[in-house]
C-alpha cells in the first residue's frame, strides 16, 4: 500500500471518523505526488500515521513550533478534499445547537490548548 494512500485513510478517520473512500484517497494521492517533505516532516508523518492517537497533538504543537510544515500541510489538504467531497461535506456545515453547548465548545478550547502544550513537546523531541 502507497504511503499517500494510507496517510489518507488514517487522516480521513482522525478527522471526520470515516473511512475514506476511494475518489478522496486517489484526490489525495494526486494533490500530494509532488510532496517532497525534509527530514523532520517526513519523520512527523511517518509517526502519525504509526499512531494515529498522535495526529491531534503534533497538529496543535507544529502551530507553535512550525506552522508551515509540511506535516501540516498533508493534513490540511486532506481537510479541504473531505470537505469539498459531497460524501463528508454535510460534517462541515453548521447545526442547530441547544444553548448548553457552549461548555462544549469551552471544554474543547480547554482540550485543544492542553493537546498543544504535549504537541509542543512531542515536536520538539522528534525534530
Amino acid at each position: 500500500m502507497n504511503i499517500l494512500e494510507t496517510e489518507a485513510k488514517v487522516f480521513t478517520h482522525h478527522l471526520v471518523g470515516q473511512d475514506a473512500s476511494p475518489q478522496v484517497i486517489q484526490i489525495y494521492k494526486a494533490a500530494m505526488a509532488s510532496s517532497k517533505p525534509d527530514a523532520t516532516a517526513a519523520k512527523l508523518l511517518h509517526f502519525m500515521v504509526r499512531h494515529p492517537f498522535s495526529i491531534g497533538f503534533i497538529d496543535a504543537g507544529l502551530v507553535f513550533h512550525d506552522s508551515t510544515s509540511e506535516a501540516r500541510r498533508h493534513l490540511y489538504v486532506l481537510l479541504a478534499i473531505l470537505e469539498a467531497s459531497t460524501e463528508y461535506g454535510d460534517q462541515f456545515l453548521p447545526k442547530n445547537r441547544n444553548p448548553f453547548y457552549i461548555f462544549i465548545i469551552c471544554y474543547s478550547g480547554l482540550r485543544a490548548a492542553i493537546k498543544a502544550v504535549f504537541g509542543l513537546i512531542l515536536v520538539k523531541v522528534m525534530a
